[in-house]
């Protein structure tokens, strides 16, 4: 909205780089203002429970989550890479265009993903871990 603002109101500050220095401003005070009023409303026994996690189990939680994004993000370099190696840097650039347009099928990797983690973060995260307060023992 600040944008918008500033654009229609002073037409000589139409940059880039004002438009992302408002941006950054507004996201900034919104984090604000979501911290002070979290801060405000939260209940005070949440304030004073501790969790006692379980640390030793946290990396075998944690592969099955990042193993797949790891390998995700080498296979999308890798081609380009390649590619590199053998074409020109326009070749490259053409051949990032055509995949990025392709990425739709991402979605689908996106909506299983989405299907799948929250059973497995759930589990790790609240069954996982004893609270040492009697608000939420289970």
């Amino acid at each position: 909205m600040g944008v918008v603002v500033v654009f229609v109101l002073y037409p000589n500050m139409r940059l880039s780089e004002t438009a992302m220095g408002i941006q950054v401003v507004s996201v900034l005070a919104t984090l604000v203002l979501t911290f002070v009023l979290l801060l405000r409303h939260l209940p005070e026994a949440v304030k004073v429970c501790r969790p006692a996690y379980r640390t030793r189990k946290l990396p075998s939680r944690a592969i099955p989550l990042t193993l797949p994004t790891g390998a995700g993000f080498e296979n999308q370099q890798t081609d380009m890479l390649m590619i590199g190696m053998f074409r020109l840097v326009e070749d490259v650039g053409i051949y990032r265009v055509a995949v990025q347009g392709s990425a739709l099928v991402a979605f689908g990797l996106h909506a299983a993903n989405t299907v799948v983690t929250p059973p497995n973060s759930q589990d790790s995260s609240l069954r996982g871990i004893k609270w040492r307060c009697s608000v939420w023992q289970q």
